[in-house]
């Protein structure tokens, strides 16, 4: 049997399954849930979805039936987990782990991995891992399309949001025709094309708005203006009213400058820990490894990390990072 021949069978064979996304979902982690879970539970399988921080605000009208809930406590044991978009374990988050621990006291249940990251640990029993697609997305298409799944509109709304997002609206390095195929395939199972992107991309709250002017003062240049920092404290949450999801491709402001090669943004957590968010625009300039030395990872052109300290020495240190990475390159 090939990999996607593997998971089907183990997917047949539980008699429940549980999908879990990263913490600080995108709009892929989201995405690919919403899918798989409803895809599955079309068909006929007993499906729970957990997210540790939920369902964005921004991304509620993906899942229309509330399916995507928080870690609780579940009556009843899961023969397995479907771990999407997420390339290690902790960042599930420590409630979703927790929570799985309680729900499956007796017996460990078994784990799918499925992802995109180039950093993935594989720390499932089986590992459904392709580097070279978009998005999870794509991989949760593929396994739709081979199981002969169901494919409602809302299930292929939820792919397309996801894929296009992931994609930077179907404008980054790894999207390729068939890219475009599974778009087109999604459009004519139902998704939305003008409805979604005004959600997605047309739907601002006045309170990003107003961080975003705040954020936009905080911006740094470095290295010949090579790299653009932009920093979020916890007051110019508290100032605007705004929530941690509307920071949400806030760094794609300053990648696009046409000077900047490395984009950073460091936001400052309530839990003493400092949220760190890179993108590249060289090849040669890997951010996946500039984060994996932070603890954390993603792809070459972007990726991200997470450090405890003050917000001003994990700056620091991230752009000694950048700074040596531009020099080698």
């Amino acid at each position: 049997m090939n990999i996607f021949e593997h998971v089907l069978f183990e997917i047949r064979s539980a008699r429940s399954v549980l999908i879990v996304s990263h913490v600080r979902p995108d709009g892929d982690a989201i995405g690919s849930t919403v899918a798989l879970a409803r895809s599955l539970k079309l068909a006929g399988l007993k499906v729970v979805a957990w997210n540790e921080d939920g369902v964005p605000e921004r991304l509620l009208f993906l899942d229309p039936d509330g399916a995507v809930t928080r870690p609780d406590t579940y009556c009843g044991q899961f023969d397995l987990v479907i771990a999407l978009d997420t390339a290690t374990k902790k960042r599930l988050g420590e409630r979703t782990l927790a929570a799985i621990s309680e729900a499956c006291p007796d017996e460990a249940p078994r784990w799918i991995n499925i992802d995109h990251h180039v950093t993935n640990a594989r720390f499932g029993d089986l590992n459904l891992i392709d580097t070279e697609a978009p998005a999870t997305a794509q991989i949760v298409f593929d396994l739709i399309q081979v199981a002969n799944l169901p494919l409602d509109a809302i299930t292929a709304g939820a792919l397309f949001v996801a894929l296009s997002t992931d994609t930077g609206s179907f404008q980054y390095s790894l999207t390729t025709a068939a890219t475009f195929e599974t778009g087109a395939a999604l459009i004519r199972a139902g998704a939305d094309v003008g409805k979604l992107s005004t959600l997605v991309y047309d739907s601002m709250p006045k309170r990003r708005f107003d961080l975003m002017r705040r954020l936009l003062s905080s911006v740094e240049f470095h290295f010949d203006g090579l790299c653009a920092c932009m920093t979020a404290l916890r007051r110019d949450f508290a100032d605007t009213g705004a929530q941690p999801e509307d920071t949400e491709d806030m760094i794609n402001l300053i990648r696009a400058i046409n000077s900047v090669v490395v984009a950073l943004f460091v936001e400052e957590l309530d839990d003493g820990m400092v949220r760190i968010s890179m993108r590249s625009k060289a090849p040669a300039l890997d951010v996946s490894m500039i984060c994996s030395k932070l603890g954390g990872g993603g792809h070459s052109a972007a990726a991200g990390a997470r450090k405890r300290g003050r917000v001003e020495d994990v700056r620091n240190e991230v752009l000694a990072l950048i700074h040596e990475s531009l020099q080698r390159n």
